[in-house]
């Protein structure tokens, strides 16, 4: 995973946020100290970064304590997220016409209890607690 996917995906894997956060130590990210010579924003972009870039990927980290959890999902996808999830695990059929009397953002509310919430400067960011 790219920095740009972070901001792409709706939906990742704790296994993408710990290689992301690997990748990004071993360009230096993790290494700024301050100084009167460059200030964190001229160093974070002279990798590539931006500091909300580095500020938002730190949070997920630090927030998953370097474990990987299964599944990050942005909040404004969480919805979809849901009924993809109900769709891949065969509780419904998606061409069952039924569905669409499915209240999904019932679902999706019912379904956040088993997610761990975290806001970012940037994104609020919904991480499986399983």
């Amino acid at each position: 995973m790219k920095i740009k996917d972070l901001h792409e995906r709706k939906v990742f894997s704790g296994q993408d946020l710990l290689d992301l956060f690997s990748a990004m130590e071993d360009e230096g990210v993790w290494d700024y100290e301050e100084n009167d010579e460059q200030t964190r924003h001229d160093y974070l972009s002279d990798l590539g970064y931006t500091e909300e870039d580095a500020d938002t990927v730190q949070d997920l980290y630090d927030h998953c304590g370097g474990c990987s959890p299964n599944t990050i999902v942005k909040e404004d996808y969480f919805t979809e997220y849901a009924k993809d999830y109900a769709e891949g695990c065969g509780y419904v059929d998606k061409d069952n016409p039924l569905t669409g009397y499915v209240n999904w953002d019932e679902y999706a509310e019912d379904m956040k209890h088993d997610f761990s919430v975290l806001e970012t400067g940037t994104y609020t960011f919904f991480v499986s607690d399983y």
